[in-house]
């Protein structure tokens, strides 16, 4: 009797199981169903959005490499062409992912991607303000191009060569063979000599000459002497000034043109040349270049009467006497 009543039970256990089993089976299968439809239903819009990423997956390409080149060619800069190409790839790919989300009928998704990245945009601004604003003058002076690589230039208190154009800096190389990072925005905000952009410099020379020369001849023999300097620009004349009476000579002031490359010792050399040439000039014609003279005035007792005596000295003779 009492084995009779465990089979009975253990059969109804059995069965209840097996009709649990069947219901949650059968669930299951109601739900793989209900996905199968929903993705039969939604498969012409998954088909539909593919094809629209695929599609602006290759016009992502073509925009990046059309700005790459457009941006090289105007901006001359390789880096900034190679994010201005990102750039416009990246802005077409969420065009592209907001169009398919769209199509699948996803527009609360499209919205808080939307919203997402006006956040984080906002985040990345402030956190990056200095970078940001050192990309943006990198742009302008990229677009503006008040120099290039290569190009001999002075701003911010800084001499040399551009060497290098980033996304954030220029770097220039000084003539003691330095390298200078100089951010963009100081760049921009400070003014910038290039001496490269004409192709031509202009030296000037001040020199002193005796109060007792002939200025006609210093100025005759001074331009013919430069004139003769190999680094004076053919078609250009040069140029001379008196400009002052000095304590103890009358200034003039020469200047000339030369051809001008991105090398500093270009200038020098002109310089350099000019010198040695006005010099030897007046060397042969017995003009002076006086040393700076001081007149002493003094009381001495001849005779029992008082008299002035004059000496005309030059500072170091005068440097002398007073040691």
């Amino acid at each position: 009797m009492l084995q009779t009543t465990f089979n009975t039970d253990s059969l109804n256990a059995l069965k209840h199981a097996r009709q649990q089993f069947g219901a949650g089976t059968g669930q299951i299968i109601k739900k793989i169903e209900s996905w199968y439809d929903t993705f039969m239903y939604m498969l012409p819009n998954l088909v539909l959005a593919a094809l629209v990423m695929l599609f602006f997956y290759f016009l992502a390409r073509l925009v990046t490499r059309y700005t790459h080149r457009v941006s090289e060619k105007y901006a001359r800069n390789v880096p900034l062409s190679k994010i201005f190409g990102n750039i416009a790839s990246i802005v077409i790919f969420f065009i592209g992912l907001s169009v398919a989300l769209n199509v699948m009928s996803l527009d609360k998704a499209v919205a808080s991607l939307l919203a997402g990245a006006g956040l984080a945009g906002l985040a990345i601004g402030f956190a990056f303000q200095d970078f940001i604003i050192n990309f943006i003058s990198g742009v302008i002076i990229a677009f503006k191009r008040p120099f290039e690589v290569g190009d001999l230039i002075e701003t911010n208190s800084h001499l040399g060569i551009v060497r290098q154009l980033d996304f954030r800096s220029t770097s220039i190389e000084q003539p003691n063979g330095l390298w200078v990072v100089l951010p963009h925005r100081s760049v921009i905000e400070h003014p910038v000599v290039n001496y490269s952009k004409t192709g031509k410099r202009r030296v000037e020379i001040v020199v002193g000459i005796s109060y007792d020369d002939d200025l006609e001849l210093v100025k005759d023999a001074t331009v013919t002497a430069v004139k003769k300097l190999p680094c004076v620009k053919e078609g250009t004349e040069v140029e001379f000034f008196f400009q002052q009476f000095n304590e103890s000579s009358v200034d003039y002031m020469v200047r000339f043109w030369i051809n001008f490359t991105n090398s500093q010792s270009d200038y020098y050399q002109a310089q350099h040349l000019a010198i040695v040439a006005i010099f030897n000039t007046y060397k042969d014609k017995n003009i002076t270049i006086p040393f700076p003279i001081r007149t002493i005035y003094l009381n001495v007792n001849v005779n029992g009467e008082g008299k002035q005596v004059t000496f005309n000295l030059t500072g170091e003779a005068v440097q002398k006497l007073v040691d």
